[in-house]
């Protein structure tokens, strides 16, 4: 049988990992972001791949990037409560 329980130090490394990688990801999206708007491009087709940046990449990186920060202070309310129980 498995053990059961939390190895909140192995929890806290990847809850720590998880937090730089969004934190890499965020910079990143901005970068993206502002190299787009900011390279000389003018016209209906540059409007458009903008909007659709805007609309469906970084619209959803966006939320992925909430999601991850959701789960990042998941995990830390999870290690906080097993390391409480385990005193």
């Amino acid at each position: 049988m498995p053990p059961q329980g939390m190895d909140t130090a192995q929890l806290g490394l990847l809850r720590e990992r998880l937090e730089s990688s969004r934190s890499e990801a965020a910079a990143a999206l901005h970068r993206a972001d502002a190299m787009l708007h900011e390279c000389y491009w003018s016209g209906s087709d540059a409007q458009r791949v903008r909007q659709q940046w805007q609309e469906m990449v970084a619209g959803q990186l966006t939320v992925l990037l909430r999601e991850i920060s959701v789960l990042v202070a998941s995990l830390r309310e999870e290690i906080q409560r097993q390391e409480e129980a385990s005193r």
